[in-house]
């Protein structure tokens, strides 16, 4: 499991939404937010911002891609609703056996 002040740096990184919520409340940087101790000082998420987000995101990306995140996600539901390996063991599993016998 990942580190809280790494999850943090990941979100500053990656995400913009969460860098620009944060940044909005005075967090400039992951080193700004501090440790757990400083948790309750950072901002709450609401789920109407959650989907304003996605759908700003959707927006701007192509449709081929759309469609790839969207399957990718229907995938890994059902692989976790069947109880399946993630696939990338299942293909690693079936190239050996094809490999090896």
């Amino acid at each position: 499991m990942a580190s809280y002040p790494s999850q943090i740096a990941r979100l500053f990184e990656r995400s913009p939404f969460y860098r620009n919520k944060l940044r909005a409340a005075g967090f400039d940087s992951p080193g700004a937010v501090g440790g757990l101790e400083r948790i309750a000082a950072l901002p709450f998420t609401e789920k109407d911002e959650l989907r304003r987000s996605q759908a700003e995101w959707f927006s701007r990306v192509p449709e081929a891609t759309r469609r790839e995140v969207a399957l990718s996600q229907l995938r890994q539901a059902v692989r976790e609703r069947m109880n399946l390996p993630p696939f990338e063991d299942w293909l690693k599993k079936e190239a050996q056996m094809r490999m090896f016998g």
